[in-house]
């Protein structure tokens, strides 16, 4: 449309070029123009929005909020000071941010609004103890920034009266939820195993994560020896759980014990054998070495200095018992003497009528084999010989050095009874360990299993001889000087240590268990309610009133006996009650509770702010 002064130009044109009527047509044009009101003007063109982006959107919503609440605080100074101007000055400036802010509110409403609420974040939300708690403190965190942003006193009311109420309706929202779930989590497998696992965390504690991992890597220290959940777990909490358990599935516990035991004597009779093993050991050995003891038992070694200083050094009574020996078994002994040099006659005279003589050299005494080693028996008995008129310790100390030397020159004066002892030493290891090992089998089974008990074991005992093993050894072999770790092979050690260690997880289980037990095992279902509701007490006394624990009991009966099959199959499976504690969904908030309040704080608030904006449009 052309404008007033190109419309007078026109004018001016047409009329120098005579052109009569075009200039009456523009003549009349103008006039029609002049006459339209002065204030309409041609409509502006919107200014095009330029997008700053989510992360900047969000950076303006939260110097927004700011900005809003301190102009809500001048407002309330000018206000109370009665300043009229500066009210109206702050109230043109508030108008003029809210025209310049809503496109982009528009445009990113998620963005602004999150940013919005996060200054509220000074104001702690959340973490209380009940649903109640958060409602009033997260309806609270909501309503006091509305409260303090700019508008007059309705506006501010009716804000936070809408933040505090979206505030608030959440935690009420989730708590409904949560309970209606938890009512009907018994009913359910995957739900009695929820609460199975959450039991199991609440009662083991602290150390609740310790716990899974000792339970996933339960192994038997014995082979067939199973453990239980608590025998490994080295927690009170599972242990009083595991006992409960057991009161209310004996037959189930009771057979595990009965395996337990079984799978130690077993094992422990792998290392002792029976008495016809040990029969036959000991027949292989005197077998082999009979005829070797025999051969050196024919052969001689003469007396030399050292060995005679040796003899001479032994206590009579050795020497007498060695013929002692040698008479009962019926070789008696002939000891020999040394021969001094001398001239003896020959029997023949000279010429002369003179007896004829000759000179014989000193003889050394020669002993055999059978005199030499019916000493050594002979101080075997008496370094073996116990309370009255055995040997003190120098006494012992000094014979054995003696018996000692003397074994070696007769080692190596007889060959054939050094040879002959090597092979009744090397066969007399299998007889030895097999004597160690019964000698423990008497020990860890009581008087009762041979009159048919079961699962009986007498641990204290086992672990007593254990301990004392150096003498445990001496006595089963009838060698003073026996070591357990020297007789014993390593794997038959670590089978004894196992078979102690064993004996030990149970003994711990069993004294971690004792104490003051609770009805948790017999309600699962109503500990469960109680527990999740935030509010044990208060919710675990309604659930008791008589009228609601009938109606309760019928109605979760059966869950309750099912979820009690679950803790005790769990109790009897490490492997398993590990699982149920870990599949507990924790999930990324749960595990993170400042990250959980962060968010929740910033949802509701920003549902708040949501609805106070709905509230001032309309």
């Amino acid at each position: 449309m052309p404008t007033l002064q190109e419309l007078q130009n026109a004018l001016v044109a047409a009329d120098k070029a005579g052109a009569t009527d075009d200039a009456r047509a523009l003549a009349s044009a103008i006039i029609k123009l002049k006459s339209q009101p002065a204030t309409q003007a041609a409509p502006q063109q919107k200014p095009e929005f330029e997008d700053p982006g989510f992360g900047e959107s969000m950076l303006i919503g939260t110097g927004r909020t700011f900005d809003r609440i301190g102009k809500g605080m001048q407002q309330l100074y000018y206000g109370a000071r009665g300043n009229e101007k500066e009210l109206a000055s702050l109230k043109a400036r508030a108008e003029d941010d809210d025209r310049a802010y809503k496109p982009l509110q528009e445009a990113r409403p998620f963005a602004t609004g999150l940013g919005e609420a996060l200054p509220s974040m000074v104001i702690p939300g959340g973490g209380a103890a009940t649903w109640t708690g958060n409602a009033l403190r997260m309806g609270a965190a909501a309503a006091v920034p509305a409260a303090l942003e700019y508008g007059d006193a309705g506006d501010r009311l009716l804000k936070g009266t809408v933040a505090g109420l979206a505030g608030a309706a959440a935690p009420a929202a989730g708590a409904a939820f949560k309970s209606a779930k938890t009512f009907a989590e018994p009913l359910y497998e995957g739900g009695r195993n929820a609460i199975v696992g959450r039991t199991l965390n609440r009662v083991a504690g602290d150390d609740a994560a310790n716990v899974i991992q000792r339970l996933k890597s339960a192994q038997p220290l014995v082979p067939g020896s199973m453990p239980t959940a608590a025998q490994v777990a080295e927690n009170g909490g599972l242990a009083a759980m595991e006992r409960s358990a057991a009161g209310a599935n004996p037959a189930a516990f009771a057979q595990r014990n009965m395996e337990q035991a079984s799978a130690r004597l077993n094992s422990l009779r792998g290392v002792a054998g029976d008495d016809a093993t040990l029969e036959a050991a000991k027949v292989a050995r005197d077998t082999a070495a009979k005829p070797l003891y025999a051969q050196a038992k024919q052969q001689t070694m003469q007396n030399t200095p050292e060995l005679s200083a040796i003899l001479d050094s032994l206590p009579p009574s050795v020497m007498s018992k060695a013929h002692s020996l040698a008479m009962l078994a019926r070789e008696p002994l002939k000891m020999g003497k040394d021969i001094p040099a001398q001239t003896v006659p020959t029997g023949l005279f000279d010429a002369a009528g003179n007896a004829i003589t000759r000179d014989v050299a000193a003889q050394s005494s020669s002993y055999s084999g059978k005199a030499l080693h019916y000493i050594k028996l002979a101080l075997d008995d008496t370094l073996s010989k116990t309370g009255e008129g055995s040997l003190g310790n120098t006494e012992k100390r000094l014979m054995m050095g003696a018996k000692d030397d003397l074994l070696g020159l007769v080692d190596s004066g007889i060959p054939a009874y050094g040879q002959a002892r090597t092979k009744f030493a090397e066969l007399s290891r299998p007889v030895n360990q097999m004597e160690i090992g019964q000698a423990l089998y008497d020990k860890m089974k009581p008087a009762l299993s041979d009159f048919g008990a079961l699962g009986q074991e007498s641990k204290a005992q086992f672990a007593n001889a254990l301990r004392n093993g150096d003498k445990l050894a001496a006595d089963a072999t009838g060698f003073k000087g026996a070591k357990l770790n020297s007789v014993m092979s390593p794997d038959q050690m670590g089978t004894l240590n196992n078979i102690g260690r064993d004996l030990a997880r149970k003994a711990n289980a069993e004294n971690l268990g004792r104490g003051v037990g609770s009805d948790t095992f017999q309600k699962f279902a109503m500990q469960n309610i109680a527990e999740q509701s935030g509010m044990p007490r208060l919710v675990g006394g309604l659930l008791d009133l008589p009228v609601v624990s009938r109606a309760t009991k019928w109605v979760y009966r059966d869950s309750d006996e099912a979820a009690q099959k679950v803790i005790s199959e769990a109790m009897l499976d490490p492997k398993k009650a590990a699982q149920l504690m870990e599949q507990v969904d924790k999930g990324i908030l749960q595990s993170s509770p400042k990250l959980k309040q962060a968010l929740l704080q910033s949802g509701l608030r920003t549902g708040g702010l949501l609805g106070m904006a709905t509230v001032s449009q309309e």
